[in-house]
């Protein structure tokens, strides 16, 4: 990735994100740890059984044609009706 595809990514921050993923990029450039994951190796993990479950009544689910929501589409719920609320 070059800094291109970062700036495109950083243009796609909402506002109220802006503060916290210049903390993050801030400590990043500050940090005296590596950027990158380069000769790094990961053991590969076998999921955890509430995991294998979740992922099943999701197929499950889909399968039915049941309706997911995005994280966003929750949250702003959420946010709508704490704003009702205030």
């Amino acid at each position: 990735m070059g800094k291109e595809a970062l700036h495109a990514l950083i243009e796609q921050v909402k506002d109220n994100d802006i503060d916290f993923v210049y903390v993050v990029l801030t400590r990043l450039v500050r940090s005296s740890t590596p950027t990158s994951f380069e000769g790094l190796e990961f053991e590969e993990e076998d999921p955890l059984p509430d995991e294998v479950e979740a992922f099943e009544e999701y197929e499950e689910a889909k399968a039915k044609g049941e309706k997911f929501y995005s994280h966003e589409e929750v949250w702003g719920k959420v946010e709508k009706k704490r704003e009702k609320v205030a």
